[in-house]
């Protein structure tokens, strides 16, 4: 069936209703049905693509890939251009090499599409097969910003409980079934009724089976319950941390004046907390560890408000910070008191963290001269953190008056006051930033809590803080435990183990202190236990039926070759 005449402009409108379809299946939409149409025009375009030159292929993936940058992503050209510094010109040549080179999606599954599958033809086990390659292509892509095919119907609650499985990734191979079934119907109705119930009704079959067994996952009995956890997320947008800021004193003192201000309100506001979470970059530049490798970027002042507030208060915060260690710079997830329990930041983002390709060519850095310097970590790990026995206890207005010049000084803070009895022990999966897109990354079987502490200011007030925050909001249901999230500028909320908002989110470019009660409620998961090799597993098991019938038909062709 061809539509148009003209084969590239076909694809070119079709590549178009893509990228507007999931644009509206994401935050803030949440529209789900739109990641339909997104991946039924995308079929089409597979399909229309049949007989057609690989080459021919690679340059519509590219129309594919552009059209994801400018429409569904348009928002990467001005954060690369506060990123780096540059004037337009280059960062439009940045957005072209991001295009190319980390939108790989449309690219990746449509050569392998061309070549396992040149013709389509609709079976059961064709789609079966087809739809698992289209999962493990999403696994496998390079991209800048890590979404996923899944994040487009997640908006449905009783679907995206199917990420208990598979993760997000299973999300996405059931996308694809059902859009390829429902292509199926639109080829055939025009070959008459009997035929097209005949051929679609194992589709609808499979879509009341994932909408049913969504709903048994949704009710699906809890394991543990901890109670509820009293929580404060501060988000105190106090802008973009540029690299001129970095020995701005008067920016610094903002920075730690809101941090302390808002959780000081927000314990008098809402007494006996368990936990308050610090955004990522809420005190940019500056160490809260004074150990000799930090000297050039301790911050006493950091250091003296986190010791005050947990001994003084009781309160348990976690929060961001930079950290030397051995020679390298990392950005560190901390907890005080436990100040020594650590979590070193693994995935970077390329410009505003780390200079790409800057090992191999290091005179890139001249024209990048504000991108980031952080090193990598490799390790991952949990952190043990531990809560007050009774909670927060704010001092009175006049104590905490007479303690504000101790403020700048953690050593009289400590001479002054010792520790609270801390009898809870709570669990932490620490994630930062840009960590919490990935699946593999947030696994924890012993975690009570899921926490994201980001920094989403270089993306302004537009649709980027909202699709980064609703796409992190599936690992809680990945893994069957709470999730909690603090931006610097929004969004900060909640989610509980099935991804349902505990509380409404905070709204972004604002300054805001949301308070939330957590519940520590775990349920066991597929995912958790079995991690992304259970998702392989479950793809090659929906690869095996199609290759086995390919096999087969090749021994018999070569074994009537040889009879005759």
């Amino acid at each position: 069936m061809c539509w148009f005449k003209n084969f590239y402009l076909g694809q070119a409108l079709l590549a178009i209703v893509f990228a507007v379809g999931v644009f509206f299946s994401l935050n803030p939409f949440n529209f789900w049905p739109a990641g339909f149409l997104a991946l039924f025009a995308f079929f089409c375009a597979a399909k229309l693509q049949e007989n057609k030159k690989i080459w021919q292929i690679i340059l519509v993936s590219f129309l594919f890939a552009l059209s994801l940058a400018i429409i569904t992503f348009g928002w990467i050209t001005p954060a690369i251009h506060r990123y780096t510094g540059e004037n337009y010109f280059l960062t439009l040549l940045l957005v072209f090499f991001f295009a190319v080179f980390f939108q790989t999606k449309p690219l990746l599954f449509f050569i392998v599409k061309r070549l396992f599958f040149p013709v389509l033809n609709f079976s059961f086990v064709e789609i079966l097969a087809l739809s698992g390659l289209f999962a493990i292509t999403d696994a496998f892509s390079l991209e800048l910003f890590a979404w996923s095919w899944g994040n487009t119907i997640s908006g449905n609650a009783w679907l995206r409980q199917w990420a208990q499985v598979g993760s997000v990734y299973l999300l996405g191979f059931i996308a694809s079934i059902l859009t390829l079934y429902l292509l199926q119907f639109f080829y055939t109705f025009k070959k008459g009724y009997r035929p097209l119930f005949q051929k679609s009704k194992v589709g609808w079959i499979l879509a009341f089976f994932f909408l049913t067994v969504g709903f048994l996952f949704y009710q699906f009995p809890l394991n543990t319950d901890k109670g509820k956890l009293k929580t404060l997320l501060v988000q105190t947008n106090i802008g973009m941390a540029h690299e001129v800021k970095r020995n701005d004193k008067a920016f610094a003192t903002e920075a730690i004046n809101r941090l302390f201000n808002q959780s000081v309100e927000g314990e008098l506001l809402h007494t006996n907390l368990d936990l308050i979470l610090w955004a990522e970059g809420s005190m940019p530049f500056h160490a809260a560890r004074n150990t000799p490798e930090n000297a050039s970027i301790y911050s006493p002042s950091f250091d003296g408000v986190l010791e005050y507030l947990s001994r003084r208060t009781g309160v348990t915060v976690l929060y961001q910070a930079m950290e030397y260690q051995k020679g390298k710079l990392f950005s560190a997830l901390m907890s005080r008191p436990e100040a020594d329990r650590i979590y070193l930041k693994r995935r970077l983002v390329p410009w505003g963290e780390y200079l790409p390709f800057e090992k191999n060519f290091p005179s890139v850095r001249k024209i990048f001269p504000e991108a980031g310097k952080f090193s990598p970590a490799t390790k991952k790990n949990v952190l043990e953190i531990t809560l007050s026995h009774e909670g927060s206890l704010l001092p009175n207005s006049q104590i905490l008056k007479n303690d504000l010049p101790l403020l700048s000084t953690p050593e009289k803070i400590k001479e002054k006051y010792a520790e609270k009895m801390r009898t809870r022990n709570l669990t932490i999966t620490p994630l930062l930033c840009y960590e919490a897109l990935f699946p593999q990354d947030a696994v924890g079987l012993e975690s009570d809590l899921i926490v994201n502490l980001s920094n989403d200011t270089w993306f302004m007030d537009g649709f980027a803080g909202l699709e980064h925050a609703g796409a992190v909001s599936l690992r809680a249901v990945e893994n069957g435990v709470p999730f909690a999230r603090a931006a610097l500028s929004g969004v900060s909320y909640a989610v509980d183990n099935r991804g349902e908002y505990i509380a409404p989110p905070t709204g972004q470019g604002t300054v805001e202190t949301a308070y939330v009660e957590i519940p520590l409620q775990k349920r066991f998961t597929l995912f958790s236990w079995g991690k992304m090799p259970l998702f392989y597993f479950l793809m090659l098991c929906a690869l095996a039926p199609y290759f086995i019938k390919k096999l087969r038909s090749l021994v018999t062709k070569n074994v009537n070759r040889r009879t005759f």
